[in-house]
């Protein structure tokens, strides 16, 4: 199981201490069905903000799971079971091969503040009360398959259809705290590093315990 803790670098040429509150966009692949990626963020000024996933819609990705925490690393809010058809699907998209609108979506206030995202793939939802209590599916590798099937696979949706490993959420109204990408984090062109302590600690926190890999992109 890889957690791909993510540290993204400025969008302007030249930097500044953040960067203003606005949409921001990111995509990538899990290498399993364990895997985790965490995205550290800020709020600058208290907000409604809209954190949702949109590749399980587009019908190649598996079904997500956002969970929300705090500066202390305390879990704050959580989608694990996305929408239902037709009057709970919110603002989710239908995807068109399943039928569900099953992309997860956070929506709330947000005071001021640093927190921490945590994207994972159902059903390996935390459930525990900080970061630091972990992830039940962690070293289960591709639990998809065996849990679902009964048979070896990975992305494997409830119901037994395959999906893929693609991901892909937004989060508006959001600051970003930067520093070096971690290895294996391949950003987008036009980038600058920027440090943020409060945030960084929140990071560094879950670096020490997990080494940090993986395949994504900051989108602009």
């Amino acid at each position: 199981m890889r957690i791909k803790a993510l540290l993204f670098l400025c969008l302007l040429g030249v930097c500044s201490a953040r960067l203003s509150a606005s949409t921001l966009t990111f995509s990538g692949n899990f290498s399993a069905d364990d895997d985790v990626v965490l995205i550290p963020f800020t709020i600058s000024t208290g907000a409604s903000v809209l954190i949702q996933t949109t590749s399980y819609a587009a019908s190649i990705g598996f079904e997500p799971v956002l969970t929300l925490y705090d500066a202390a690393g305390n879990l704050f809010l959580q989608d694990a079971t996305g929408g239902t058809i037709p009057s709970g699907c919110d603002v989710r998209a239908i995807d068109a091969v399943s039928g569900f609108c099953l992309d997860a979506v956070i929506q709330n206030f947000l005071n001021a503040g640093n927190y921490t995202l945590a994207l994972t793939e159902y059903d390996n939802i935390p459930g525990g009360p900080t970061l630091a209590e972990g992830f039940p599916q962690t070293g289960n590798g591709n639990f998809t398959g065996p849990e679902f099937t009964g048979n070896p696979g990975s992305f494997i949706l409830f119901d037994g259809e395959q999906r893929t490993s693609a991901w892909a959420l937004s989060i508006n109204n959001a600051d970003t705290t930067i520093s070096e990408p971690p290895v294996g984090v391949t950003p987008e062109p036009a980038t600058l590093a920027l440090t943020g302590s409060g945030l960084l600690s929140v990071f560094f926190a879950a670096y020490r315990k997990y080494a940090p890999t993986g395949n994504l992109k900051l989108n602009n």
